[in-house]
């Protein structure tokens, strides 16, 4: 899980380095990603995959303007890139991943018992391995950036956009130019400034990501939300230390999977054109509905923010009772299957 977790890191440092930046700062942004990696894989599967379906689209666009040199990622040149290091280490992530799947899932036909952590680390993967295929050739620990010219004053490129330019802005000037996705979905006022104090903004955010214009890309995530918090749910029957332990496993796995499946589908279908009521997610980023009425601001709202309380206390429960359980366990949860050790894996 550590190994996942830390692979999965989507941080990049931007000019916070260079202009002075404190070294500490960058290291509590990627403890604090490697967390939420943990407490919500899912989550940031879904960022990654707006991001790389942004991506595709801005490739595409540029290509219609006759930038047919535009990829989804720009790689300069190098023996070996820094790209390239980081899809080598998402490939070994994946593989590891991948052997500990096929060796629960052999231990099971075999009648052995398994962990409440090799379970939770096989959802865990389930999750992760779709998040590398998404940011595989996404770089990390980046520090440089690369200053775009312009042969067009800035005071001209505002006093041509007219009056939309005038509003007050969120992160810079130019928020009147964003894609749809920026402008609906935003993070919450208490956590507009979490890490990034200074307007107009420095650095992109790492949770910056156009959210779907169609269903075609949320409904598949929708069901490896709903697999993954699904996986804890075959615990049910483990042998766990005491009884209440058991039946708090039992209720934490069934409200973590029922808020995926309710509260999962409800973001789906906020992807649909008209839908015009506030959404949360996971209290953390909202989408306001166009009209300030008390409906369309609790409908959808209300019962999202107590959905995401209650997959808050059934996590907490789940990531503690995982390691808690492991002071009483059967003989057998220490075997392995012997033909597992001829799978390739490092």
């Amino acid at each position: 899980m550590a190994k996942l977790a830390g692979s999965i890191n989507p941080i990049n440092e931007g000019p916070s380095i260079s202009s002075g930046g404190s070294y500490w700062s960058i290291l509590v942004r990627k403890a604090r990603w490697s967390a939420f990696t943990i407490y919500a894989p899912e989550a940031v599967t879904m960022i990654a995959a707006c991001q790389r379906s942004s991506a595709k689209r801005s490739m595409e666009k540029m290509q219609a303007i006759g930038a047919r040199h535009w990829t989804v990622l720009r790689k300069r040149i190098f023996k070996i890139t820094a790209s390239q290091i980081d899809s080598f280490a998402k490939i070994v992530a994946i593989v590891q991943g991948t052997y500990m799947i096929a060796q629960t899932i052999a231990r099971a036909i075999q009648h052995m018992e398994i962990s409440s952590l090799e379970l939770t680390t096989v959802a865990f993967v389930l999750c992760t391995t779709v998040t590398f295929i998404f940011w595989i050739d996404k770089t990390q620990g980046v520090e440089r950036a690369f200053d775009l010219e312009t042969q067009t004053p800035f005071r001209t490129i505002l006093a041509e956009a007219g009056q939309i330019a005038r509003a007050p802005y969120a992160d810079t000037p130019m928020d009147f130019v964003e894609q749809p996705g920026w402008s609906q979905w935003r993070r919450r006022p208490i956590f507009s400034h979490v890490g990034i104090p200074v307007r107009p903004l420095q650095r992109i955010p790492n949770d910056y990501a156009v959210a779907p214009q169609i269903l075609r890309l949320p409904v598949p995530l929708w069901f490896l939300t709903v697999a993954h918090a699904s996986c804890h749910i075959l615990a049910r029957n483990f042998p766990f230390p005491t009884n209440w332990e058991r039946w708090l496993w039992r209720g934490s796995s069934v409200t973590i999977s029922s808020v995926m499946l309710i509260w999962g589908f409800a973001e789906v279908m906020s992807v649909k054109p008209g839908f015009d009521l506030t959404m949360t997610l996971l209290g953390i980023w909202e989408k306001r509905a166009s009209k300030n009425t008390r409906f369309r601001n609790w409908a959808a709202d209300g019962p999202g923010t107590m959905s995401t309380i209650l997959y808050g206390l059934a996590r907490t429960f789940l990531i503690i009772e995982t390691f808690a359980s492991l002071r009483s366990m059967e003989p057998s949860v220490y075997y392995s299957v012997d033909w597992a050790q001829f799978i390739p894996h490092f």
